[in-house]
């Protein structure tokens, strides 16, 4: 949304395609490799992490959302509020009890985050492409750009943004292995860390390939760390790792601290598959796109 559509209306949508590919590819990678060595290191840190530890980091989560308007804070702060009342319909998580659902049985589930960033992102550009298109007289259906043959390449990306690809991952890896934490956090800290450091910061939100790459890495670097606390500590990190966690019980699996020292080829089989599906994600993208 922030640099991607950006890169596309400069007809850089292949460009944008392959660095987000890419990106995740290195992440995901280096998150498999920090479950390989760094699992029970990374699980002791979790061990200490209680309710001032999430309080900070959803408190700067926000402050991350809100300094990306920085052509106007206010909005931004606005938009934040926004969000976390829209969140707040449905069930209570703690006791249970319905939260402005006025009546509406429909909204007892809450808002689906896809169906708000649709509503918000996607519906809105239509919205604006048909006015832009009606004051120009255009009945074609508003701009159109050619499509770039990509000069991205991964041994590029990692040649000219490897500080980017490092920090992203290392942010990634830490906010995974946090149990109830999640990739959008993990996107939102990556992309705000690497404007902050870039030589080029103006360029984010504008079309940067730094603005593509950071918050792709970060996004996949969790995929990994969330299996830390399962099979440590025996805690999922999300409700993906949930049901794993259901999985390999039925199997007779029980992850523990026990797993790692009995050498169960269980958790070298799943750090092997993580390794796996991420080079057949590269594949399968590059194929795609």
């Amino acid at each position: 949304v922030l640099d991607g559509y950006p890169l596309a209306r400069q007809g850089r949508a292949n460009d944008a395609l392959r660095t987000a590919l890419f990106g995740s590819t290195l992440g995901g990678l280096l998150s498999a490799a920090a479950l390989l060595f760094l699992a029970p290191q990374l699980a002791k840190i979790v061990e200490v992490i209680a309710s001032p530890e999430y309080f900070a980091m959803c408190l700067f989560g926000l402050a991350c959302t809100i300094s990306l308007s920085k052509d106007n804070i206010l909005k931004g702060l606005i938009s934040a509020c926004l969000g976390l009342l829209v969140s707040c319909v449905g069930l209570d998580p703690a006791f249970g009890t319905t939260r402005m659902t006025f009546g509406s049985r429909n909204l007892v589930a809450g808002f689906n985050q896809v169906t708000v960033m649709l509503g918000i992102f996607t519906l809105s550009q239509v919205l604006f492409e048909c006015a832009a298109a009606r004051k120009s007289g255009d009945r074609t259906g508003g701009q159109s750009a050619e499509l770039n043959r990509s000069s991205v390449t991964l041994f590029g990306l990692i040649r000219h943004y490897w500080k980017t690809i490092l920090k992203s991952s290392i942010i990634g890896i830490l906010i995974g292995a946090i149990p109830g934490t999640g990739g959008t956090v993990s996107a939102m800290f990556s992309y705000n860390e690497a404007r902050r450091s870039s030589k080029e910061p103006e360029k984010f939100g504008k079309g940067s390939i730094e603005g593509v790459l950071a918050p792709e890495t970060g996004n996949n670097a969790v995929t990994g760390a969330t299996m830390i606390p399962m099979l440590v500590l025996g805690i999922p990190g999300d409700a993906i790792m949930a049901i794993v966690l259901s999985a390999l019980t039925m199997q007779g699996i029980t992850p523990g601290a026990s797993l790692f020292k009995e050498g169960s080829i269980w958790v070298y089989a799943i750090m092997g598959g993580l390794i796996l599906i991420n080079l057949f994600m590269l594949l399968q993208g590059t194929a795609f796109i």
